[in-house]
């Protein structure tokens, strides 16, 4: 799934299209069916180039979005469900803490693990969450990696 992208191509947004003039989830868009990491996984990502987001997206709406296609990919099937959100945490980030206690629920329900992989961070953090000196991390950077902590 890619987010703050121009177009809303989502399960959830197209339901919420069906009911309400303002639908939910927009600006998030689905781009692969889940499904086992291959290589033609990491050669889709790979030609992911990040657009200049314009539109504001709230994180919980995102990883919501994908909890969402993997509960209905998984069913009740024996599969570990794993999500893995791939950032740069340059982007600024929203996530309404309501949404957020909702979605940590629903994740340890469904028992899927979340993984996050961020690209250009700092590399190292010691016990207490700082950054070791010598490490740079951007404001936006900062910010996203305590709402990533928590999710």
């Amino acid at each position: 799934m890619l987010f703050g992208s121009e177009q809303s191509n989502n399960a959830l947004h197209t339901e919420s299209a069906e009911m309400h003039e303002n639908p939910e989830y927009q600006h998030i868009q689905s781009v692969r069916d889940p499904q086992n990491i291959d290589l033609e996984f990491f050669r889709s990502v790979q030609e992911i180039e990040a657009e200049e987001a314009e539109h504001g997206v709230d994180l919980a709406d995102v990883m919501n979005v994908g909890v969402d296609m993997l509960v209905k990919y998984c069913k009740k099937n024996k599969f570990k469900k794993r999500l893995f959100l791939i950032t740069d945490g340059e982007r600024k980030q929203s996530a309404d803490k309501d949404k957020v206690s909702d979605l940590v629920d629903r994740i340890n329900l469904e028992d899927i693990k979340v993984n996050c992989i961020t690209v250009d961070f700092c590399d190292t953090v010691d016990d207490k969450e700082e950054i070791v000196a010598g490490e740079q991390e951007s404001e936006a950077q900062k910010k996203n990696r305590k709402l990533f902590v928590e999710l």
